[in-house]
Formats: C-alpha cells, sequence, structure tokens
C-alpha cells in the first residue's frame, strides 16, 4: 500500500460549458475567411494584439496570420493542441527578432521588472470556441537548452495526474522571475507563451498563465 496506489484518474473538461456544440464563434470565422489556420486572438491589452494560427511548428516562422511570407513569423498554437475540447495548457509560440512584432513585446516582462509585468498581468486569449481571461502565474528566463539547468520544459499540453499538472505550475512558479501571488488548483486551465530565439541568442521567456476562475475579475483573485 502507499506507493503502489494508483492516483486518482485526472478529472479534464470534456466540452465547453457555454459553447458543447462548438459554434466557431463570429470573430473567427471572419478572421478565417482569410486564412483557414486561424485559431484565435491573444490581446494583452496596450501592448500586444495578435491573430493566433495553427499549422505545424516550423510553418508559421516565416509567414504571418495572413499566410503571407515574412520574416516577422506570426504567434502560432502548438501543432498537437486539438481545440475541440477544452485544452489543459494552451501552448502558444512567437518570434521576437523585430521590435514591437509577434511576441517581442514579451521583452518587456523581463526589462521592465516586476512593476511592468504587475501592470501587464492579465490578458486574453480568444479561441475557435471561447473568450477567456487569464493572469500570470510565472514570467521565466530559460535556457533553449534542454540539457541546462534553467531551462524549463513547456512542452506539456494535458497531464494525466492532478499532482502532474499541479508539478508543473509548482516548477514554473518557483522558477520566476517576481511572485505573483496566485494560487493554482488542479483544476485551472493553463495558457503558455514562449518566445522563440533567434540566431545566436537561444534563451527564451516563458509565460505561464492560468485562466480566470468564476467570480475572479482584473486585480481581484481569489486567496
Amino acid at each position: 500500500p502507499g506507493s503502489s496506489e494508483t492516483p486518482p484518474a485526472r478529472y479534464t473538461l470534456e466540452r465547453y460549458p457555454d459553447n458543447p456544440l462548438l459554434v466557431i464563434r463570429e470573430e473567427i470565422a471572419a478572421l478565417q475567411e482569410g486564412n483557414s489556420d486561424v485559431v484565435g486572438q491573444l490581446i494583452i491589452d496596450g501592448i500586444l494584439d495578435e491573430t493566433v494560427v495553427m499549422r505545424n511548428n516550423t510553418y508559421y516562422l516565416n509567414h504571418n496570420a495572413a499566410d503571407v511570407y515574412s520574416g516577422y513569423g506570426a504567434v502560432f498554437a502548438d501543432e498537437n493542441l486539438n481545440f475541440r475540447y477544452p485544452p489543459e495548457n494552451i501552448l502558444l509560440y512567437g518570434r521576437t527578432s523585430y521590435e514591437g512584432k509577434t511576441f517581442a513585446p514579451l521583452k518587456n516582462y523581463i526589462s521592465g521588472g516586476f512593476d511592468f509585468a504587475k501592470q501587464y498581468a492579465f490578458l486574453s486569449f480568444n479561441s475557435l470556441y471561447e473568450e477567456a481571461r487569464y493572469v500570470i502565474i510565472a514570467v521565466i528566463q530559460s535556457s533553449g537548452d534542454s540539457t541546462a539547468d534553467d531551462y524549463f520544459d513547456a512542452q506539456a499540453l494535458s497531464f494525466a495526474t492532478d499532482e502532474e499538472m499541479l508539478a508543473y505550475a509548482a516548477d514554473a512558479i518557483s522558477r520566476s522571475l517576481y511572485n505573483f501571488n496566485v494560487g493554482v488548483q488542479a483544476t485551472d486551465r493553463l495558457l503558455t507563451l514562449v518566445t522563440l530565439s533567434d540566431g545566436t541568442d537561444s534563451s527564451r521567456i516563458i509565460i505561464v498563465c492560468r485562466m480566470l476562475r468564476d467570480g475572479e475579475y482584473d486585480g481581484y483573485i481569489q486567496e
């Protein structure tokens, strides 16, 4: 007994509570007329507003969200995500090489210190089937080298157990440059933003967020 006990199965949402029939939201449907790869819109009020696309993990490194060849690339969702079920961890990537473009504004979370991070701690990701608001739980500066001590593996899209999910969140929080003092429960859904390194600089900025729960709003987070 004890260690040999199987942990309880992880409870995850089988459907979107407000959209069980998977009706694509009008705003996304309109964007999909220009590019069928569009899956959402990422908005950090005042610093970033990007259409999010999804095909594979290389195509949008050098195509923009309008599907035109571009060195800026686009913000894109991990190719292994399935939006037909509410994702446990939405993983979005973007390049930082061009000032003000795609994920370049995320560099301000490092250079601007905790004051900046606190001011821009809330963000929206409005996907195919839902609109959701998130709060940052961790801002991490990670090596791009998976063997380095300061490497954070952000690749988990789902978790086998509640313990695994809480361990991911705890690892992120322990590596964060700042303490946001935001609690995480096993039932919380996550959003992880990962910058892609350019040229010789292999470091990444990783911002881990959790969805606001019922009754929470910008500036008010449950104890």
